[in-house]
């Protein structure tokens, strides 16, 4: 059985507004920890949203879509075909 890709949803996220909530909220999400977890914990916001950013601004600049696997070997290409049957292999609660 191929996959549908009509059933397919897309979700988007505002990194910037993220961020903006994420920095009003940094005393809520923080209490509690040391300076240095705080700071772990800052520098780690910091990196996924800079990853997500490349990412998306990838996927557009060379019309890829970017998505996760975790059978991926850092980082892999594929083809559509490669694609629908990697999809067709998974179970319908792992994606």
């Amino acid at each position: 059985m191929l996959a549908d890709f009509s059933d397919v949803h897309f979700w988007a996220i505002n990194t910037k507004e993220a961020q903006t909530i994420i920095k009003k909220n940094e005393d809520v999400f923080t209490k509690g920890m040391s300076d240095l977890e705080r700071k772990t914990y800052l520098l780690g916001v910091e990196n996924a949203f800079s990853i997500l950013d490349q990412l998306f601004k990838s996927g557009v600049n060379n019309q890829s879509i970017q998505f996760y696997n975790p059978d991926a070997d850092i980082g892999d290409e594929y083809s559509d075909e490669e694609l629908l049957a990697w999809v067709n292999k998974q179970k319908p609660w792992d994606y």
